[in-house]
């Protein structure tokens, strides 16, 4: 019987394996088989976060004109990084620490404070300069950072995202109940 190369049963020959005769060899590495180290992973998802914050920042931030003209609650307070990597919350008025973002916590409020800062970084202000949160009678909170003009509305980002920052306000009122 002749060879019909559109025959698909029987024989093929080693150029039929799609490997040009050549054999696979599993011993050897292929650069789909090399790991990523974790830290390089965490590293880029964390930049990657950070970048879509930060164009979200931009994005959102409105006029100072915008900001509430008579807001419900206001609060000056300034953010520092401690060495054990936490973020505390300085309230202006008192001096004293209001709350502490654990190292392991309050992303959001830590990737808008890297967004807000890099503003004043350019301006060449530094954290000492308060920020100041406000609460409008209707419920939205803004960030307005006075030494850019930069007014960020937190309910942008989700009501989990502005509460990160809303709490601030129940635990200055009880620090200051507290003198």
């Amino acid at each position: 019987m002749p060879h019909n190369p559109h025959n698909h049963h029987g024989h093929h020959g080693p150029a039929h394996h799609g490997t040009s005769g050549r054999h696979h060899d599993d011993s050897k590495p292929h650069s789909h088989d090399i790991p990523i180290p974790r830290p390089l992973l965490f590293g880029i998802f964390f930049m990657c976060g950070a970048s879509i914050l930060i164009a979200g920042l931009s994005r959102f931030t409105e006029p100072v004109d915008r900001i509430p003209a008579d807001p419900e609650i206001a609060l000056s307070i300034q953010f520092q990084d401690q060495e054990d990597g936490s973020l505390a919350v300085i309230g202006e008025k008192t001096g004293e620490e209001i709350f502490a973002f654990a190292a392991n916590e309050g992303g959001f409020v830590r990737n808008a404070m890297r967004g807000l800062a890099y503003d004043r970084n350019k301006i060449g202000v530094g954290s000492e300069a308060p920020f100041h949160l406000m609460q409008a009678k209707e419920g939205a909170v803004f960030l307005v950072d006075p030494s850019t003009g930069n007014v960020v509305s937190l309910g942008a980002f989700g009501p989990r995202n502005q509460q990160q920052f809303a709490q601030l306000f129940d635990l200055e009122q009880a620090a200051d109940a507290s003198f």
